[in-house]
């Protein structure tokens, strides 16, 4: 049958006939994978899980297929550049397949081998000729009005310290402040500290710094900058954003909610900007940024250009990319890439993607793994923030913080074993590598626990500190809040006590999530 099918034009031997008919279930199968990887996470696949980077013209002259640039990738596109060598084969097929796909008719990723037979069918041709549609029904009957965007930020402008740019509101003086308001001001104020040897802090929402009493010797560089452009939507494709690194994160994710795209929704109320989004690769109730992200527009301070990290160059994990990992190589306070735009590839949906958070699935009525209309999440989401004191209020001191301080510790299987039987112990899961309908993939071999488990039963329980200035919040243990009139100081060193009485207490390091310039010890 698949001889005949793909090859009816003429007579078959019968060993042909069996490697056909090998052939084409087994091509038929790749098909339906690679569709199935195409259709959850976008059609540049090729690029995110191998990280090509290359540029049309670079293809044209190696003599291969033509690529066309996207905001999130490179794929191939099109027929064969003009004046590149094809096959004497390939060349025959072009002949006798007037209909194949040009530059106007890409062909899509994930197409099988038995392709090049399927001229001879004409049925099929007709029915494969159809444009492909990705699409299922993920809308919901009302359109979307999320909520207005939440505070980013305590940030003012024309501030003359730390303690006026964080949100902790901790932190000294330093010796010049630079709003840039341009990328090329950006990049020529970091090159030329650089250059000098002057240290320099590239500051966003100031929501994840925890900053010294002292002066700081060099310059800070705020990215005020706030742009969403739409680069392309429809389809298989979804929607392509670039984002500037100075925009509200939460402005985009309302912005994502109001366009019904999918993607961000349980990031809401994060404060701080899109630049800081792939460096620590921002995550909560079940979602990560990571997840989101095409790729990244960085100053490179190491070679002093500008350049591009694919989604496999970022290498992200829990909290965690290649851009902040190059702050334990000598490039700190700030990282070695500037972070200048981002680029999200985003599902086509009013639905959110599968709620994985239980508790995010029991505020909403509803079981893991179903969805529900991406405002409902948004509102869910903020209410838990706000509960747990992780919302900007400048009347609540429990938000003078950085959120939480502590990443949950990710250990190996023994060092779990040895926790108490009552400590929640999870299956680390990679995030930035989900499929809609499915959680994301297991990371064989460790093990993700509870940080503010940990703290709390240590001795620590929320409010622990107070009435001192520095104490952990009343809401949430996880919180290192200032309560009015908190030094550094004060701060790493409530920072320090916790971190040494869950080492005793457990044997777990607790590794802190903001920056801490001057370090913690």
């Amino acid at each position: 049958m698949a001889a005949g099918f793909c090859c009816a034009h003429r007579r078959t031997s019968p060993s042909r006939a069996r490697s056909l008919a090998l052939h084409v279930p087994l091509a038929l199968f790749r098909h339906a994978v690679l569709s199935r990887i195409q259709f959850h996470q976008g059609p540049c696949q090729k690029r995110r899980l191998t990280g090509l980077r290359r540029r049309p013209e670079d293809a044209v002259a190696k003599g291969g297929p033509a690529l066309q640039e996207n905001p999130s990738c490179a794929y191939p596109v099109g027929d064969t550049p003009k004046g590149a060598r094809r096959s004497r084969k390939t060349r025959r097929l072009r002949k006798r397949t007037p209909w194949a796909p040009r530059e106007e008719n890409p062909v899509p990723l994930g197409v099988p081998a038995v392709w090049l037979c399927l001229p001879h069918r004409r049925a099929f041709v007709s029915w494969y000729a159809q444009p492909v549609s990705c699409s299922v029904p993920e809308h919901s009957a009302v359109p979307p009005v999320p909520s207005a965007p939440l505070p980013a930020t305590r940030a003012r402008i024309g501030a003359g310290s730390f303690a006026e740019l964080t949100t902790f509101a901790v932190g000294g003086p330093f010796d010049r402040l630079v709003e840039a308001s341009s990328e090329e001001e950006i990049v020529e104020t970091v090159r030329e500290a650089d250059a000098e040897g002057v240290p320099v802090m590239v500051l966003g929402g100031g929501s994840n710094v925890l900053a010294a009493d002292g002066r700081f010797p060099g310059v800070v560089v705020r990215d005020v900058r706030q742009s969403i452009v739409l680069r392309q939507e429809g389809g298989c494709e979804g929607a392509n954003l670039r984002v500037s690194a100075g925009t509200p994160w939460d402005d985009f994710v309302v912005h994502t909610i109001a366009n019904e795209w999918m993607g961000v929704e349980a990031l809401s109320g994060i404060p701080g900007t899109v630049g800081a989004a792939p460096v620590q690769n921002i995550g909560a109730y079940g979602q990560e940024a990571g997840g989101s992200i095409a790729g990244v527009r960085v100053y490179d301070r190491a070679t002093g250009r500008v350049d591009y990290l694919s989604f496999s160059q970022m290498e992200f994990g829990y909290r965690t990319s290649v851009v902040k990992k190059s702050l334990k190589e000598g490039w700190g306070p700030s990282p070695r890439h500037i972070v200048l735009e981002v680029d999200f590839q985003l599902r086509i949906a009013s639905l959110s993607a599968p709620v994985q958070y239980s508790q995010l699935a029991q505020l909403l009525g509803v079981q893991p793994g179903e969805r529900v209309p991406s405002v409902a999440v948004r509102d869910a989401v903020v209410e838990l923030r706000r509960s747990k004191g992780m919302v900007l209020d400048d009347a609540d001191r429990d938000t003078y913080s950085a959120g939480s301080f502590f990443t949950n510790p990710v250990l190996s299987e023994a060092q779990a074993a040895r926790l108490p039987d009552d400590a929640p112990k999870h299956g680390l899961r990679d995030g930035s590598r989900t499929v809609l309908g499915a959680a994301a993939p297991r990371v064989e071999g460790q093990v993700k626990t509870s940080a503010a488990w940990l703290i709390d039963h240590a001795g620590f329980p929320a409010g622990y500190g107070m009435p001192g200035p520095a104490a952990l919040s009343t809401k949430h243990a996880l919180a290192l809040t200032n309560r009015g009139g908190a030094t550094g100081a004060q701060m790493r060193e409530l920072a320090r006590t916790i971190r040494d009485g869950v080492r005793e207490a457990y044997g777990v390091v607790l590794e802190a999530e903001p920056t801490i310039i001057g370090g913690l010890d």
